[in-house]
């Protein structure tokens, strides 16, 4: 297995490891570019030279600074046992199916250590609390919900999943009590819509709009401070007969273990601050929205105090009128006093994407063994600063590798591709990258059903284009499964476009699911692809993974309408998981989930 920069044996049987032995061998022969036809070189693809951005930030947004502030100390909760058999229960889960997810039948759990428990139903993880940490987990069974037409967002069934969820977190058993506030937000829904055709030149039949599913999640505040991060994670997802049938709880029990002192005065600060953000004047007008004192709570020990910089970027030229009018929101962090940031915090840490060989008819698949799926992530080149390019996506990247690497089925997914994007292996070379792997993973600039591969202007692929001869999956030769668009507005739902399905007939040549936003996002180090790439890689459905990981993030998205999912499944196939990669035919029906705004 390659995790970019390390590898971590596993515990596991004689062949078992010797898979890991070869992945471990290619990953290192990778890394230090013993194999030229992965073209592993760190120097980023020239490009014009344009004039800098400028950066638009009123001193009137600095917050008033406390002279010091508590260290958090984080401590692992007992999981809400007692919460989770009974929703599990009233599911139609018998109590002897829930048992160590070891003794399930899924290869990706053998290792999975006795403290961690759940249930497995069809080849699935639909559960799992690890009674250690007490990180706990139900991932709704789309498919198998029952519906109704939705009618907007004065639809009764939100009031109704409000009540449940108010009733759920008032539970003493559900989130600890600790020094921290707990706030509730306000109801989101999750739309289904089928599109069905009955050949490849009808038009397809696309069905009403149905409510399927209402996520409450919570935050917390520290004195009043907003936390956030992938460490504390917490909703109820409400179905239309009033029940519960999904849960997260990642979230550790706040302590206070001494302070933390600022001497930095509010020029100081702001000069600081500024340095942050200039790397991304390179290709954008930088407008800093909010500047807020935070904690940042990264699933360990402790939280951070920091400042959180909110920016929305500008593109200083597009070669396409919709990337043009696309405005990305990043959220940098700086250390508040003489606090030290987490890695995976720090601008240019972690690993970066290599530089694609020249002739990408050279490139070899890596072998793996049969069942195990190969990743391959694809970073939109941004204009190189220092030791700082593209840092948003890469750090969006390493979280969502992470999480895959922190899984219980860590040892069968292999990094066979991180690059550098360019259009070409979306189309004429696609063969060779992204339908060479099983999950893809972009990280670009968007607009709908489009997507740069060079900074916020350039290099365009357009999904629309893209025929079903150089479709995605079985159907057209290739492999890709899964393709996760981590990218602003590229997959529209049916509420932004009656047509929805438009592009994809053409592009699911056996492609089981894309995953990615509705609208803008907001670029976030990780906090949502971390948990997503965990439950993927634990088993569990792509696509309720997907829902689970961005709608229990409730801070990324204050600033309405930010994060709004979408995803789009071939019908039925919406409990699939990673290790599905049984070859699918071209799609002739595809479901499309979504939040309204």
């Amino acid at each position: 297995m390659h995790a970019p920069g390390s590898a971590q044996p596993q515990r596991c049987g004689l062949l078992e490891f010797a898979s890991i032995l070869i992945k471990v061998a290619i990953s290192l022969a990778m890394i230090a570019g013993l194999l030229p036809q992965f073209g592993i070189s760190q120097t980023v693809p020239a490009r014009p030279r344009v004039a800098a951005g400028q950066i638009t930030f009123p001193a009137t947004l600095l917050p008033k600074v406390p002279a010091s502030l508590p260290v958090v100390k984080l401590t692992a909760p007992a999981a809400p046992e007692a919460l989770l058999r009974e929703t599990l229960s009233r599911i139609g889960v018998a109590n002897e199916n829930i048992q160590p997810l070891s003794h399930s039948s899924l290869l990706s759990l053998r290792s999975a250590p006795e403290s961690i428990v759940g249930v497995v139903q069809e080849d699935h993880l639909i559960a799992r609390w690890n009674q250690q940490s007490g990180v706990s987990e139900i991932l709704p069974q789309l498919e198998k919900l029952p519906r109704t037409t939705y009618v907007g967002a004065n639809d009764p069934h939100l009031a109704q999943a409000l009540t449940v969820a108010r009733q759920v977190f008032a539970r003493t058993d559900f989130l600890p009590s600790d020094v921290t506030t707990l706030n509730i937000s306000d109801p989101r829904a999750v739309v289904g819509r089928t599109a069905q055709r009955s050949s490849a030149t009808a038009t397809p039949q696309s069905s009403a709009s149905q409510l399927v599913l209402s996520y409450v999640a919570a935050s917390r505040s520290v004195k009043g401070y907003s936390v956030y991060g992938p460490g504390s994670h917490a909703a109820v997802a409400i179905g239309t007969d009033g029940n519960l049938y999904g849960l997260v709880a990642r979230w550790k029990a706040a302590s206070f273990s001494g302070t933390v002192t600022e001497r930095r005065t509010p020029a100081q600060l702001q000069s600081d601050l500024r340095a942050l953000l200039q790397p991304y004047t390179a290709n954008s007008n930088v407008e800093v929205i909010s500047v807020e004192i935070a904690y940042f709570d990264n699933d360990q020990d402790a939280m951070t105090a920091v400042y959180r910089v909110v920016s929305s970027l500008h593109p200083l030229a597009a070669s396409d009128a919709k990337l043009q009018s696309d405005t990305d929101y990043i959220a940098s962090y700086l250390a508040y006093g003489n606090g030290q940031l987490p890695a995976d915090l720090v601008p240019g840490s972690g690993a970066k994407p290599a530089v694609a060989p020249a002739d990408h008819a050279a490139l070899q698949s890596v072998v793996l063994p049969e069942g195990d799926p190969a990743v391959g992530m694809y970073v939109v080149r941004d204009a190189p600063s220092g030791s700082n390019p593209s840092s948003g996506f890469v750090a969006e990247s390493n979280g969502f590798w992470n999480g895959l690497h922190s899984s219980n089925g860590a040892s069968q997914f292999t990094l066979a591709q991180y690059y550098w994007a360019v259009p070409a292996m979306y189309s004429t070379d696609a063969p060779a990258f992204v339908n060479d792997v099983n999950i893809a993973l972009t990280e670009a600039h968007g607009a709908p059903w489009e997507f740069s591969t060079e900074s916020n202007c350039c290099d365009v692929v357009y999904i629309n284009n893209i025929p079903s001869t150089e479709g995605y999956g079985a159907a057209t030769r290739g492999k890709l499964d899964y393709w996760i668009i981590h990218s602003c507005d590229v997959v529209p739902s049916a509420s932004d476009d009656s047509a929805w399905w438009t592009p994809w007939f053409k592009v699911f040549q056996g492609l089981h699911a894309v995953m990615g936003s509705r609208t803008e996002m907001l670029f976030d180090s990780g906090a949502v692809n971390t948990p997503f790439g965990q439950n993927i890689g634990d088993g569990a459905s792509v696509v309720s993974s997907w829902f689970n990981a961005t709608l229990s993030y409730y801070p990324a998205s204050k600033q309405p309408p930010l994060d709004r999912p979408s995803a789009v499944t071939v019908c039925g196939h919406e409990p699939d998981t990673a290790f599905n990669t049984t070859p699918l035919p071209a799609a002739s029906c595809l479901t499309n989930y979504w939040v309204p705004n």
